[in-house]
């Protein structure tokens, strides 16, 4: 029963994380997009280019054909010119637990190794703060090797949170003509609320019956 009620617990939280998301653009794919001919676009600090999302210190660079995106044509080198971010403001239900779920990759064209990437929820008493690394080598453009991170967070007694993403990769010290580091890649992003332990407990009384007559078959 243990076992069933952790599989359940699971399957819920799996679910949550590919249902419809409640933030805006999570994959980047909508906003003013101008491309100089690099395959790429450089956003600096408080630029709301991206729609729904807003870049923080250190600016990011805004990918299009550069590379290959996890989801849609579109994601983000966390590094501008130096370590960035982005952030979005978004609503959720008071005292209810939501997950988040991004894919993440890191820039194949240089070091440094591994790229860190840090996620923080901003919502009641309290903040989440989820660090992620990826080791970009022996990927390409065209095969960045994305993988799927995910974590919960507590909305608390609020009804607004907000999500950031935050790049903790610093200079490339291996190469002093090109002080500047390749950064970690992020597409995909998505928050879903997970449901309540009593709609898995509801559900798990109404698949008892259904378990038992069904092992009772197959005696």
């Amino acid at each position: 029963m243990k076992l069933l009620f952790a599989v359940m617990i699971l399957c819920c939280v799996v679910g949550a994380a590919n249902a419809a998301s409640i933030i805006q653009n999570g994959s980047f794919e909508n906003g003013l997009y101008v491309d100089g001919g690099s395959g790429f676009m450089t956003l600096d600090e408080d630029n709301a280019a991206i729609t729904g999302w807003t870049t923080l210190s250190g600016g990011v660079d805004w990918v299009d054909s550069y590379w290959t995106a996890a989801d849609g044509v579109r994601s983000l080198d966390m590094n501008g010119l130096f370590p960035g971010g982005i952030e979005q403001q978004f609503t959720v239900q008071a005292n209810t637990t939501y997950v988040v779920s991004f894919d993440v990759a890191g820039n194949p064209e240089g070091g440094p190794q591994p790229k860190w990437l840090l996620a923080k929820t901003i919502s009641g008493t309290g903040n989440t703060v989820f660090n992620v690394s990826f080791d970009s080598s022996g990927t390409t453009k065209s095969n960045m090797g994305w993988v799927k991170e995910s974590f919960l967070f507590q909305s608390g007694n609020q009804t607004q949170a907000t999500l950031r993403f935050l790049s903790k990769t610093n200079a490339y010290s291996g190469n002093p003509s090109y002080p500047f580091a390749f950064g970690p890649a992020l597409d995909n992003v998505g928050v879903s609320a997970v449901p309540e332990p009593g709609s898995i407990l509801a559900a798990l009384t109404i698949l008892g019956p259904v378990g038992l007559v069904f092992r009772r078959r197959r005696l």
